[in-house]
């Protein structure tokens, strides 16, 4: 079709687009691997590295004896210049990379931010390096940086975050001396948000899972809620319903099961539960759900 008979429509979409196209391209969050050139505002290499000089200076350790304002006052700067640097762009990731590997002697709070801020502007080429802290044991750093490294991986590559804690949720017994299964259903969440999944998943194997920790069941189902769907109402009902579960576990699947399910549905199960029932602690708890929840019905 010529182009004068074309639709008006058709023809301004034809010359609008490769300016959408540029504008898309100008919005992509870069990396460590990017070889295109650099946006406008975006820091250089010398910007770059006197600004993690900075963010190291003021992640320095304060004195204890200094007075609870300049206490006070150094948290701060630290936390705005952390905040900062996170979306400071690829030469920032960089710098703080550098800085992170050339100080293996530092101590934890001036390690896990450096790494942080590197993961969140580079996540590709930080990904190996979390994965690495993540699942090899370092009997002279413990478990502390290991730790914060779960989260930043979360943050920064949730996909591999799920497909790296999954496994590892799911076999307690084996992860000894990895974080704890707790700080797994941390990061897994985290990253579960970030890539929009909307299913339970292994939230739900882990709250059911005996073998796990107290700590991992209860962050488990602490975050149920925030996901909810069948998978997520059958696993709160399996918990409720085994009598000898941690009375704590049962309290708190029971306030999760009434934000997850249907009305109707969650206090017929409450009102099931009550009925068979022989721990009075708990039928006193389960009264007063059904009182708040289910009275009218």
């Amino acid at each position: 079709m010529p182009e004068v008979t074309k639709p008006l429509a058709h023809r301004a979409l034809a010359h609008v687009a490769p300016l959408l196209l540029a504008a898309a391209a100008w919005m992509a969050p870069s990396s460590c691997s990017d070889s295109g050139g650099s946006r406008a505002g975006a820091l250089s290499p010398a910007q770059a590295q006197s600004r993690i000089v900075e963010f190291q200076q003021a992640l320095k350790p304060v004195d204890p004896t200094t007075t609870s304002d300049i206490q006070d006052r150094a948290f701060r700067r630290a936390t705005e210049l952390r905040e900062q640097l996170t979306t400071a762009g690829r030469e920032a990731g960089l710098a703080a990379l550098k800085a992170f590997q050339s100080q293996p002697e530092a101590t934890l709070n001036e390690q896990w931010p450096l790494l942080e801020v590197a993961a969140m502007n580079c996540p590709a080429e930080v990904e190996p390096l979390l994965t690495k802290l993540i699942t090899t044991y370092d009997g002279e750093r413990g478990m502390g940086l290991a730790t914060q490294a779960v989260r930043i991986l979360g943050e920064s590559s949730p996909k591999a975050a799920i497909a790296l804690f999954e496994p590892m949720l799911r076999a307690p017994w084996e992860h000894k001396t990895k974080p704890a299964q707790e700080a797994l259903v941390d990061g897994w969440v985290r990253a579960a948000k970030r890539s929009g999944l909307k299913e339970a998943r292994v939230l739900c194997d882990v709250l059911v899972d005996i073998r796990q920790p107290a700590d991992a069941r209860y962050a488990a189902v602490n975050h149920l809620s925030a996901f909810g769907g069948e998978r997520a109402i059958a696993a709160l009902r399996e918990v409720l319903l085994e009598a000898s579960s941690d009375g704590l576990l049962r309290r708190k699947a029971a306030q999760a099961l009434v934000e997850v399910a249907p009305r109707k549905q969650a206090c017929e199960l409450l009102v099931h539960i009550s009925q068979h029932e022989s721990d009075e602690n708990f039928l006193t708890f389960l009264g007063s759900m059904l009182d708040k929840h289910c009275a009218g019905l």
